[in-house]
């Protein structure tokens, strides 16, 4: 567990580590259109930076919507978050 100074509350053991991402790769969707293919469009990126496609996806707790204009380091630019148990159906 993270220290605080002594006059703030301990910080919480899940501001250290990174979220789950989920975001649909329109690429993906696109491609798929084009050329008759069924290839899985959405993303689930796990704290560890693997990525895993799917068709469905069940996000078991909170989570949050985000849009930034210059995105995440592949050029997404809305995506969800979430700390809570991701499933997924490939």
């Amino acid at each position: 567990m993270t220290t605080s100074p002594s006059h703030l509350p301990p910080l919480p053991e899940i501001a250290l580590r990174e979220p789950t991402r989920v975001y649909v790769c329109r690429e993906a969707i696109e491609r798929n259109r084009k050329e008759g293919t069924d290839f899985p469009p959405i993303t689930v990126r796990h704290p560890d930076g693997q990525g895993d496609f799917a068709r469905t996806v069940h996000i078991a707790g909170p989570c949050e919507v985000k849009y930034e204009l210059n995105g995440l380091e592949d050029g997404t630019s809305v995506w969800v978050e979430t700390f809570g148990p991701v499933e997924y159906i490939t």
